[in-house]
């Protein structure tokens, strides 16, 4: 164990006991370098709303404490599934307390500061309160494959906004794909066809759908019928080059900047040229791709800001 770990665990011993019962510890195990250590916490007494996170009266979550700490954050995990899909909470029941670590982490308040801001999530949570109105959304999480390229969007959104467009991207590098310009038709020769999805609401899920059936449900959850996207990929791929993959974009959550510009907040999957031969037949266990997406603060207005301003 790492001074920085027994510092850590020193912390969280002495919290536990000045918490008159309402955190309590379990025997900590050393696990791949990290200190994890079972806490119970009293929560019972925190306020909550219908659609918040819900909480029972004690709830255990498991706190990791790498060989970094104090200059790196702990982890914390759930070991059930309740809270599975909810904002937040990552693969594996990992609980996601800083959008910002490098900022909002500060070593010096060591455990104290960590038992405190995982409090505040809870609190927060238990009230439907993680993403507040006004804020930007926080996108969803993707767990990259190496050497995955970031998908550029430099076009604005066509207004006014249509559900589903193709879209004209080229591969810039391996590394790089861009977005050109929103197209009726699908591009013939294309050597990498895009199908783009918009709506004025978020994806409900806070991690990327890893294969076409959890696309699936994600865009039948926002009245998108999924097997319209279905037909526009395979006519994408059927007019594009011979053997290429397809790109899916999702186009929602909009946000507006302090002066007033209204943006989308985009999305990305390559679906490989394997998963479109299976989309033919609508298997939904193919796999897709999550890609990252930047694009200008400025790109992508939204119909309303566009109409409102004619």
């Amino acid at each position: 164990m790492k001074p920085g770990q027994e510092l850590g665990l020193a912390q969280l011993r002495r919290l536990a006991g000045l918490s008159r019962g309402a955190i309590r510890l379990g025997q900590p195990v050393e696990v791949d370098a990290t200190v994890r250590v079972p806490v119970n916490l009293a929560t019972g007494h925190l306020p909550s709303s219908e659609d918040g996170l819900s909480l029972r009266d004690r709830e255990g979550f498991l706190i990791g404490i790498g060989p970094q700490f104090p200059h790196r954050h702990p982890d914390v995990y759930v070991a059930h599934h309740r809270w599975d899909g909810r904002p937040h909470v990552q693969r594996g029941g990992v609980l996601c307390l800083y959008l910002a670590p490098s900022s909002e982490w500060n070593p010096a308040d060591g455990m104290h500061g960590f038992v405190e801001r995982l409090m505040l999530w809870l609190t927060k949570a238990a009230v439907a309160e993680l993403d507040p109105a006004g804020v930007p959304p926080h996108p969803p999480v993707a767990y990259p494959e190496p050497n995955r390229p970031t998908v550029v969007v430099r076009a604005d959104t066509p207004a006014p906004s249509p559900r589903l467009v193709f879209a004209t991207a080229r591969r810039v590098s391996l590394r790089r794909i861009e977005i050109d310009s929103w197209e009726d038709h699908p591009v013939a020769g294309s050597e990498l066809p895009t199908v783009a999805a918009f709506t004025p609401d978020r994806l409900a899920t806070f991690e990327f759908p890893q294969d076409v059936g959890g696309l699936a449900a994600a865009f039948d959850g926002l009245g998108l019928d999924f097997r319209h996207v279905l037909t526009r990929i395979v006519e994408g791929a059927t007019a594009g080059a011979a053997g290429c993959s397809v790109l899916v974009l999702f186009a929602g959550g909009s946000r507006t900047a302090s002066d007033g510009e209204v943006s989308d907040h985009f999305m990305a999957w390559e679906v490989p040229v394997e998963a479109v031969n299976d989309l033919r037949t609508v298997r939904l266990g193919s796999a897709v791709r999550p890609l990252t997406v930047a694009q200008n603060r400025r790109a992508a207005r939204m119909a309303s800001r566009s109409s409102s301003s004619g």
